[in-house]
Order: C-alpha cells, then structure tokens, then sequence
C-alpha cells in the first residue's frame, strides 16, 4: 500500500471478509497452518507410516507369564467365577 493510503475491512452477512484498498475489493481467505514439508518443494517428501505393533500371541512363555502375574494380583477373581 503506498504511504496514506487507508484500508477497511469488510464482514457480510454470511461471514466472509473482504478489504477495499484504493477503490478495489479482495477476498480475505484464512490460510490453513503450515505444513512441516512442502509436498510441492520438498522432494524427499513421504507421508508418514503409521507403526504396526507386535502383540505377542498368549502361547509366547514372556505373555503368559505377565498374564499369570495379572491374574494374582486379582483379588476378586480368586474364589472363582460369581453366577
């Protein structure tokens, strides 16, 4: 804008916003936030993967012991099951 010059920032009804600078009008768009990589720029550019996690199956002898563990620790379940 040159050095004077004024500008007013315009609502409608809707809710968009518009500017008049010099007898002209613009639309007033929001920007969205910025990405870390350019997927334009950056050539090297990947999406990340999301990671797989291994959950043991309950035959592996670590699973079962942790299980063995958790179920003393349960206090309720010890005189078996309420019917």
């Amino acid at each position: 804008m040159k050095k004077g010059t004024t500008a007013m920032v315009i609502e409608s009804f809707e809710g968009s916003l518009y500017v008049n600078i010099l007898d002209q009008l613009f639309v007033m768009v929001e920007i969205p936030e910025h990405e870390e990589l350019s997927k334009t720029f950056d050539v090297q550019y990947e999406k990340p993967k999301q990671r797989k996690y291994y959950i043991p199956s309950m035959s592996h002898p670590w699973k079962h012991a942790s299980y063995l563990n958790y179920v003393a620790k349960q206090k309720h379940r010890m005189n078996g099951a309420n019917v």
